[in-house]
Formats: C-alpha cells, structure tokens, sequence
C-alpha cells in the first residue's frame, strides 16, 4: 500500500531504481482540488513510461490499474494507492490492507484503460470480501457492470495446487513515480518484475559439530517478522529482476509455465536471524543454511538480513470461500 500526502506522497520506497529525484518528497504539500480533480491528474503509464494503458506482457490486455483510497482526504490532503486488477468480470482484486476497516466502497476510486485504450474512473460498488491484513491481505471489490463490461480481465486461470519450489512467477505492478518535479499530479509506472516463488516457509538454521565432529542443525527464528508466515495460505518470492516497493501492494502475481494467476503480492520482507552470542563463540560453530523460496541454500558466518516478498494465494482463499470468484 503507498500513502500519498496532498496527492503525491511516497514513503518508505524499498530499492527504487534510478535516482532520488524519481521519488516524490515526502514533505511536499502542494496539490489542491477536490476528489474527482486528483483522479482526473493522475497518470498511468506503459512499461515504457508513456502515458497510456499497461499491456500484459504475457496475455495480452490491460486488466490492471490503480486503486485510490480518498477516505480521509477532504480533511487530511492526502490518499492511498494500491495495484489493483480485473480478475473476472466485475470483480477486482488487491489487499485488503490497502482499505480501512470502515469502507465500503463510497470513497474508492479505480483508474484503469478501457479496451479502447481510454483511460478511465470507476467507483466501487461494494467490498465482497476482506480478508485479515496479517493473515489472507486480500480484498474483492465489486465494480458497476456498465465499466466492467469495457475492461480487459486477465489472462490464466486460478491456480489450485500449491506448485513447486523455484518456479518463475511474474508480478504485475505499478511503481510509484513523479516527473521532473512535477508535484501537482501522481503518476504510476507499469513494472512487471519476474521473481522465484515457492510454497515452502523461508527456513533458517545454525550448523554446528559435537565434541564428536557430528554435524547440529538447529532451526533458528527470524526476528522483528511483522506477521506470522503459513505455508497453506501464503507464497514467497526472491530473486526478483527488480525489488517489490510498497506502491506495488496487491499486484496479481501469475505462475508463467502454467499460465495460472497464484495470488497477490503484500508484504516485504527484510529480516535478521537471531545470531546467538553464545553460539558464535562456540568452538563447533560453523554457521547458518539459509533456504529460501527459490530452493536453493545459502550458507553464511552471518546473515545480516534476509529479503524476500510475501503473497497471499488465491487457492487458500477459495478453499476458506467455495465461489467467491
């Protein structure tokens, strides 16, 4: 999720590309007019960083765009943003942290291009389903038939088995920009990123010999994780082509050699092993095994963080709600 002040604010951007000038300033509180002038100024771009509508790069269409939330900004000056895309008719899916516990629907906005390559703006008819931001982050919102029907849906069906470790995924993302200075309007980017993903749980171990050369493997716990990970609802990423931002909150993730749409994306995850003191001084000590969602192990004396991404996967979500989508 990515909160703007006076319309164009970005804070805590994670590994942004290119230099700071691509970032709008957190401070800046230049924007005025009303609700339907902020959407009216905000801009989409093309992968390309043109504005116009954000091709799917492996289906074709443009079911994805921007979800504003404008509760609060009559009297604050600033909104939130998050990825959204049409996944069935009608029916459009992102985090469910990207809307406050009260909404539903009165003053969230969705700015997409139509099939006609037309950009426009639809209300949000009602919330169909919130899930628990730090368990299932994930939100269906229902749109007005009349805009549905003029809107690319994506491409893939829903994925229903949990997959294997390693697999190539692609998220389908907008990044928060500005353009030379330009603070009076907010502009989002189209930035497909391919990552690893699996199922798995991120695993952490120290590695250690006995007074009989045998080698100790004992799990160790990351620290400061902000939410509890689970295997049967959640999917991790790393090794992406380029770094998952919090503007990217809710951005459909799709497994590319089954054509599946998996889930969407939510939290970034930068955490520290909790390095035993009395262990790094232990003669036997050897170090720690990292094995992350792209099954593949790292060893280390020490990992001073750890970086992957979290999702939410549809195919949890369905088994807790037969028909939702």
């Amino acid at each position: 999720m990515q909160v703007f002040l006076a319309l164009v604010l970005v804070l805590g951007l994670v590994g942004c590309g290119g230099s700071n000038d691509s970032v709008y300033d957190p401070y800046r509180r230049d924007a005025t007019g009303s609700e339907a002038q902020i959407i009216a100024k905000t801009n989409l771009l093309d992968e390309k960083g043109h504005v116009g509508p954000a091709i799917d790069p492996d289906g074709g269409g443009s079911p994805f765009g921007i979800l504003m939330n404008l509760n609060g900004y009559s009297y604050t000056g600033s909104f939130s943003s998050c990825t959204v895309t049409h996944l069935s008719r009608g029916l459009v899916a992102t985090n469910a942290h990207c809307l406050h516990s009260s909404d539903q629907g009165s003053k969230l906005a969705i700015i997409y291009y139509d099939v006609r390559g037309e950009k426009k703006s639809t209300r949000v008819e009602r919330v169909v389903y919130r899930g628990e931001h730090e368990k299932d982050d994930f939100a269906l919102l229902a749109i007005p038939s009349s805009d549905a029907q003029n809107w690319d849906v994506a491409s893939g069906a829903v994925a229903h088995g949990k997959g294997d470790q390693g697999r190539r995924i692609r998220i389908y993302s907008y990044d928060p920009v500005s353009s030379y200075y330009d603070y009076s309007r907010a502009q989002f980017q189209f930035s497909p990123k391919t990552c690893l993903a699996g199922r798995e749980t991120p695993r952490l171990e120290e590695v250690s010999t006995d007074s009989m050369g045998g080698v100790r493997r004992k799990e160790e716990k990351f620290r400061d994780l902000p939410v509890a990970l689970d295997s049967n609802v959640h999917l991790f990423m790393e090794s992406c082509t380029a770094d998952v931002i919090k503007g990217n909150s809710g951005a459909l993730i799709r497994d590319l050699d089954k054509n599946e749409n998996i889930g969407v994306v939510h939290w970034i995850i930068k955490a520290s092993p909790r390095e035993n003191l009395v262990s790094l001084s232990d003669p036997g000590f050897i170090g720690y095994e990292y094995r992350g969602p792209s099954g593949e192990t790292k060893s280390a004396k020490s990992f001073s963080s750890i970086k992957f991404f979290v999702g939410t996967c549809f195919d949890w979500v369905l088994s807790q709600n037969p028909g939702l989508f």
